[in-house]
C-alpha cells in the first residue's frame, strides 16, 4: 500500500507536506511511506482520497481495534439515515466513539460532525450545529476560513463536513457565507475530484444547495449549468436538480428539449411514488447517510 501512496503522489506532483497537512506530521507520513508502519484504515482513506482515488476499491487488513470502530460507525450512519436521534445520541455515548486508537483528527472529526447533527435535528439549535461543523472542518483543515480551499487536499469525508456545514448555514439564513463556501466546493470538485464515483458522492448536493443562492443573484443561467452537469448519472436528488434546471434553463432549452425533461421529470416522480421512495423528492440530508 505504500508504494501506491508514494506513485500516485509523485505521478500528481503532490508533496508530502500537502498531503498530510492536518492529518500528521510530515516525519510520520515519511515512514507510513516508507513502508516503515501502516496507517489505520481511517488515515489510509483519507490519503487516498485526497489523492482523488476512491478507498473503497482498495482492500486492506484491519486491526481488531480499527474493525471493532468501523462497526460502531457504521451503526452511527445508519441511525442518522434512519433519523433515529435517540439511537444516534446513545451511540455518541459509547467508549469506540472517541477511546479507540484510530487517527484522532479524523475521529473527533467524525463525532463533532454527528454531533452537529443531533445540534440540528434534535435540539433545533443551528448555532451550534454551526460551530461544531467549524470546528470539525479545522481539525484536518486548519485555517480554513482564512484560505481559499485550493490551498489544500480535500477528501471525500471532509467534503461531507463542508456539505453540512453550507447546508446548515443556508437554513440558518447566512446565504452570504453559504454561497461562498459552496461556490470554492463546486469549484474545487470540478478541478480535482477525477474519480466521477467520488465526484457524485457530493457534487449533485452542493449544486442543489448553491443553485436556489446562485438564481437569488440573478445568475440563473450558471445555475443552470451547474445543474446539468450534476444531473449525470446520479439518481438521489434527481428530481431536485431537474427541478432546478427546468427553473433556470430557459437560455439553454429549446422548446423540444423543455417537453422532454418535463416528461422524464414525472415519469421519475411517478416511480419514486410506487416504490415508496417519495424521500429522494425532498432535500435531507440525512438521505445522503
Amino acid at each position: 500500500m505504500h508504494r501506491i501512496l508514494y506513485i500516485i503522489r509523485t505521478e500528481k506532483n503532490i508533496s508530502q507536506e500537502k498531503l498530510c497537512y492536518g492529518l500528521c506530521s510530515k516525519t510520520a507520513y515519511c515512514r507510513y511511506e516508507s513502508g516503515e508502519r501502516v496507517p489505520d484504515r481511517l488515515l489510509l482513506n483519507a490519503f487516498l482520497h485526497r489523492l482523488g482515488k476512491d478507498a473503497d476499491k482498495m482492500a486492506a487488513v484491519l486491526t481488531k481495534e480499527e474493525y471493532k470502530y468501523l462497526v460502531w460507525k457504521r451503526e452511527v450512519l445508519t441511525a442518522v439515515g434512519q433519523e433515529d436521534m435517540a439511537q444516534v445520541q446513545k451511540l455518541l455515548e459509547r467508549p469506540e466513539a472517541v477511546e479507540i486508537e484510530v487517527n484522532k483528527n479524523l475521529q473527533w472529526q467524525f463525532f463533532y460532525q454527528m454531533q452537529a447533527i443531533l445540534a440540528e435535528y434534535k435540539e433545533n439549535d443551528l448555532k451550534k450545529s454551526i460551530e461544531l461543523l467549524q470546528l470539525a472542518a479545522e481539525l484536518t483543515m486548519p485555517d480554513l476560513s482564512k484560505n481559499k480551499m485550493g490551498q489544500y487536499l480535500i477528501s471525500l469525508e471532509e467534503m461531507k463536513v463542508l456539505l453540512n456545514l453550507a447546508g446548515v448555514l443556508k437554513k440558518a439564513g447566512c446565504l452570504p457565507e453559504a454561497g461562498e463556501l459552496l461556490l470554492g466546493m463546486t469549484d474545487y470538485m470540478e478541478k480535482y475530484y477525477e474519480d466521477r464515483e467520488i465526484k457524485l458522492k457530493v457534487f449533485p448536493r452542493a449544486v442543489r444547495l448553491l443553485c436556489s443562492i446562485l438564481v437569488q443573484k440573478g445568475r440563473e443561467m450558471d445555475a443552470a449549468i451547474l445543474c446539468k452537469k450534476a444531473m449525470q448519472g446520479v439518481l438521489h436528488d434527481l428530481a431536485g436538480l431537474m427541478e432546478d434546471y427546468l427553473a433556470c434553463g430557459k437560455f439553454l432549452l429549446n422548446q423540444t428539449e423543455r417537453i422532454r425533461y418535463e416528461k422524464q421529470l414525472q415519469a421519475l416522480r411517478e416511480v419514486y411514488e410506487e416504490y415508496g421512495a417519495d424521500a429522494y423528492l425532498t432535500e435531507n440530508i440525512l438521505l445522503s447517510y
